[in-house]
């Protein structure tokens, strides 16, 4: 089975909290897929309020390459 190395999400248009969503249904798939956010500076805010949530807090994601 192939398994992606890295995964990126890129938020231009798409809203932060569904594209966490995605990366975070990688990370609980148990793959060892390193996961990545691109994002404009003028969504950093909203960003970190997400990451912040319990939901992404538990899975120990703060801090690191997503």
């Amino acid at each position: 089975m192939l398994v992606p190395e890295f995964a990126f999400e890129v938020e231009h248009t798409t809203d932060v909290t569904k594209g966490l969503g995605r990366l975070l249904d990688l990370h609980r798939s148990g793959q060892r897929t390193r996961l990545f956010v691109i994002l404009p500076i003028d969504k950093m805010g909203k960003f970190d309020k997400e990451i912040a949530r319990s939901l992404f807090r538990d899975r120990d994601l703060q801090g690191k390459n997503l």
